[in-house]
This record gives structure tokens, C-alpha cells and sequence, in this order.
């Protein structure tokens, strides 16, 4: 396990293999280093003001009858912020509520009720003919109503209208319920379209919401932190966070990561698709010169690796067709080239981990293996001095076997 120091004083402990959003796409935390710039949500330390954070200073304003979100409007963050350190200071509020077992009852009969209303109505309309009551344009406020508080008035008693008109249904995402009357023209800006039918487009509630906030800021986005320390802790027991679909990530202290499940077949899938680059799932090696165990030397040459690829990618598409087709992972999986990247969990004591040295740090074992053996290493020579000293001393890269 790692320990990962932003500049802003965020900390988060991951291994190796972890991926972590940065500015430039997810980044496994073996590819950044002291410098690198990684995603973190939320308002940065050094610009809050971090007096809610204060016991005493929480507890005057609890005293005085304030609720967490009163509290959030004074320090200037969110609620859940001024929750948690009240729960961490053993601190309470006031949760009651006002008008909390009140019950109300008027007890009129449905036929009462139905008569009142068809009184009220049919009085309102009289006195509005007569001329008693003046409404709409008539109204003798009307003209010193802000156009936007005068169009809110006009659409209580044209909203069902407009509505039916446009088809009843969001025309963004056709959604059915909580439709809202949207100027496609703002009245700020054109007050004469402001009761213009034309004007008006229909959007359900969400699709407002994400039309009025689109591109405006969120001062809560994420945003980028530089890495200012990264140190071994040591060994640790560690868990798998997986979210589900389409982001597949979550924030860890502060920090935008990605799942920390399993590599799962979905991925083979999305090279298929072309939404991963196939060198993210399978594993070739680079262009160059390579000697094998008996000492001969080959060539590994653009064309070849090239026809290595698209051998790949063409597995990857099998292995689609028979997901689409109700055949299991491992099933599927049996078409798939060897050198497709894995995560592993590998446990060793010091006796088994020479063992694996001697086989595979010597100088004829696999190139893979020799990288992946000198990457055990420096935790091996931090975890157990004493012994690492003396066998890279007598053993390391000698190809004996371990005593």
C-alpha cells in the first residue's frame, strides 16, 4: 500500500495498480509521480473556511437554535459538511418539527366540499364580469410586475393548454410527468414573446434543470491537485469498491478513482466496440530486439506486431459474440490470446519469494518475469534488510534454488 499527498493536504492510501483520475484520463498510480496533477472533488482546503470544523464555534451556533443548513450558509460549504463534524464533536440540533402530530380536520362531507367549490367559482366569475374583480391585464398591479413574475401569473392558468398543445411530453427525452413550460427565447432578453405560444417548448423537470445549468460551472466540480508526496506504508488488508455502470468510478477521500474490482469481460467487449484501445486490454511487447533462452536473436517488427493486434481484436470480437449470444465469461474467454492483461493478488513468505527470484530474476527466465521480479524486490529489501542483503550477495540473478 501507498500513501498519496496532495498539495491541498488530501491523502489516500491505494496500491500500485489503482487508477486514478488526471487531467489527461485515468492513470494507474504506478504511472504518476511527485509533481503529477490528480482530480479532487469538492471546494479545495486552502480556499474554505474551515471555522465550521470548530467545536465551539459549531455549538454557539446550535445553541442558538440554527440547523446544519443555516450553519452551511454562514461558513459557506455544504450541509453534509457541517453534519459530519457535529456528528464527530457529539454534537446535536433541533429536529423537531413545528406542526410534527398536528392533525387537521375539517370534517365536511364530500358533497359539502364539492358545493363550497362550485360557490367560490361561480361568485369569482361573477364579480369578475361585473367588473369587481380586476385579473390578468386589468389587474391594477399588472404593469408594475416584474415581465417574469407577470409571465409565472399567465402560465398558472395557460400551463395545461401550452402542455396538450406541444404533444404533452418532455421534447428532450420524452418523459410524461413533471413537465415544465420552457421559454425557448429568454424574457429577459425578448419580453414581448413572453405569452408567445411559439415561445414555448416543454421540458420535464430534469431536462430544465440540465438546459438552465448548462455551461455553468460547478464550484464543487473536480478539479486538479498537485501529487506533493508518495510513500510505501506497507502491507495492508485491502477492498474492492466496484459502482455500477456508465462511470465506474467513485471519491476516495477526495479523490476521484476508479473501481478497484476485477478486470471483468466488459472490457474485451469495449475493444470490440472500439471504445477501449485494444493495447489496454491485451499485452504485446514493443518493437525491438529480443534473444531467446538459447541465445538466438530475432527481430519483432512493426508489420508483425501490427498482425498481432489485429489477431487480438479479432478474439475480442468472438468473445462479443458469444456474450451476445448467452455464453458464460470463462466460457468465452477460452478464445482469448494468452497475453491478456490481468490483475492478480500474489501472497509469499520470504522463503517462497526467493524461490520465485531464483527461478525468475536469472538472466535466461522471461523478460516479463525478470521486470516483474525486479518490481517485487525493493519491497522485499524494505520488508525483511537482513536477508535481502545477504541473498543478493549469494543468490540474486545466479539461477539457484532457495535453501
Amino acid at each position: 500500500m501507498y500513501r498519496v499527498t496532495l498539495e491541498d493536504g488530501k491523502t489516500i492510501k491505494c496500491t500500485q495498480n489503482h487508477k486514478i483520475l488526471t487531467p489527461y484520463g485515468w492513470r494507474i498510480l504506478a504511472q504518476l509521480s511527485i509533481g503529477s496533477e490528480v482530480m479532487v472533488n469538492g471546494q479545495s482546503l486552502e480556499s474554505a473556511d474551515k471555522i465550521y470544523q470548530d467545536k465551539e464555534w459549531l455549538k454557539t451556533h446550535f445553541d442558538k437554535g440554527l440547523r446544519p443548513k443555516d450553519i452551511a450558509a454562514i461558513a459557506g460549504c455544504s450541509t453534509e459538511s457541517i453534519k459530519k463534524w457535529a456528528y464527530r464533536h457529539n454534537l446535536s440540533w433541533d429536529k423537531s418539527v413545528w406542526n410534527k402530530g398536528i392533525q387537521y380536520n375539517i370534517n365536511l362531507s364530500d358533497e359539502e366540499r364539492e358545493r363550497r367549490r362550485q360557490h367560490i367559482e361561480a361568485v369569482t366569475k361573477s364579480r369578475i364580469a361585473n367588473g369587481s374583480i380586476a385579473s390578468g391585464e386589468n389587474h391594477p398591479s399588472w404593469k408594475g410586475l416584474p415581465i417574469e413574475k407577470r409571465a409565472d401569473n399567465w402560465l398558472k392558468y395557460h400551463r395545461g393548454e401550452i402542455i396538450a398543445q406541444k404533444g404533452g411530453k418532455c421534447q428532450s427525452c420524452g418523459a410524461l410527468n413533471k413537465l415544465h413550460c420552457h421559454h425557448i427565447k429568454p424574457i429577459s432578453d425578448y419580453p414581448e414573446l413572453a405569452f408567445e405560444f411559439s415561445n414555448f417548448e416543454i421540458l420535464c423537470a430534469s431536462c430544465h434543470v440540465r438546459h438552465h445549468k448548462k455551461g455553468v460551472k460547478n464550484p464543487l466540480c473536480a478539479h486538479p491537485k498537485k501529487i506533493i508526496a508518495i510513500e510505501y506504508v506497507g502491507v495492508e488488508p485491502t477492498y474492492d469498491l466496484v459502482m455500477q455502470a456508465p462511470n465506474h468510478n467513485f471519491v476516495a477521500d477526495g479523490i476521484v478513482v476508479h473501481n478497484s474490482g476485477r478486470y471483468s469481460g466488459k472490457r474485451i467487449v469495449d475493444a470490440a466496440k472500439g471504445i477501449k484501445d485494444i493495447e489496454e486490454v491485451f499485452y504485446l511487447r514493443p518493437v525491438d530486439w529480443y534473444t531467446d533462452r538459447c541465445g538466438k536473436t530475432y527481430q519483432y517488427t512493426p508489420e508483425q506486431r501490427k498482425q498481432d493486434l489485429d489477431w487480438c481484436l479479432e478474439a475480442a470480437k468472438r468473445y462479443q459474440v458469444l456474450i451476445e449470444q448467452g455464453y458464460s465469461e470463462e466460457h468465452a474467454r477460452g478464445i482469448i490470446p494468452f497475453d491478456i492483461r490481468q490483475n492478480f493478488i500474489i501472497s509469499l513468505n520470504a522463503r517462497s519469494f526467493m524461490h520465485l527470484m531464483d527461478l525468475r530474476a536469472k538472466p535466461n527466465a522471461q523478460l516479463e518475469c525478470q521486470e516483474f521480479c525486479q518490481l517485487i524486490w525493493p519491497h522485499f529489501r524494505e520488508w525483511v534488510p537482513a536477508i535481502a542483503a545477504w541473498y543478493k550477495k549469494n543468490r540474486l540473478a545466479k539461477g539457484r534454488l532457495a535453501p
